[in-house]
């Protein structure tokens, strides 16, 4: 039976991380869903959601081998097809990208921002 999983991977963030953990994947022909990836002053925080193949036990083994030897915490969540699929019907809703510039941004800002999306969405 196939699975839905979302990869999190977090630590010191160094080149050939993503590579590696994808190479693993990519070798057990794993369909990778969503990727995303954001590394703040060196810290690494990487998403991965994949579709498993029948027999996973060998890929996840794998996968949170590399990332032991990477020296990255990787955290493992299964998903339920109904949940994935609902979180792929609601794609298509209005989404929204800020752009602070500023010397300083307090977490006041952040917050005001936060609150005034969720009034208007």
């Amino acid at each position: 039976m196939e699975q839905i999983i979302l990869i999190h991977v977090t630590g010191q963030d160094r080149p050939g991380i993503t590579a590696s953990l994808s190479k693993v994947l990519a070798d057990y022909g794993v369909e990778i869903l969503d990727i995303g990836q954001v590394v703040i002053h060196d810290f690494l925080t990487l998403g991965i959601m994949i579709r498993l193949p029948s027999d996973s036990r060998p890929v996840l083994k794998d996968v949170l081998f590399k990332a032991h030897e990477l020296g990255v915490t990787m955290k493992l969540h299964p998903l339920e097809e109904p949940r994935y699929s609902a979180w792929v019907d609601a794609a298509d809703r209005p989404r929204h990208i800020v752009t602070l510039l500023a010397r300083s941004i307090s977490a006041e800002h952040i917050s005001g921002i936060a609150t005034s999306s969720m009034t208007t969405a």
